[in-house]
């Protein structure tokens, strides 16, 4: 799941993400109301450039989450240097 660390107008829909510990719990509704429950098992942060897609997207032989936001420096006219990954499976 993406989401905005946060906007011109305040703090987005992921601006607590980044504080996100290992052993934290999840909940994700579906569009069919079933809550998937998750827990935390790492995070990291890496420049978008060298974003791990085979990581995020990748197969997985258990259900996973990964949450993504940006982080680390800021910049005006180019946002946020980094994105913030992490990382929960099911629970």
């Amino acid at each position: 799941m993406i989401g905005h660390l946060d906007s011109s107008d305040g703090p987005g829909v992921f601006e607590r993400v980044p504080a996100l510990e290992r052993g934290a719990r999840i909940e994700v509704t579906d569009n069919r109301g079933t809550v998937h429950r998750y827990r935390v098992v790492g995070a990291t942060r890496v420049r978008k450039s060298r974003f791990p897609t085979n990581a995020v997207y990748g197969a997985s032989r258990h259900p996973v989450l990964v949450l993504v936001t940006c982080g680390g420096p800021y910049s005006a006219g180019r946002g946020y240097r980094d994105n913030v990954l992490v990382y929960a499976r099911s629970a």
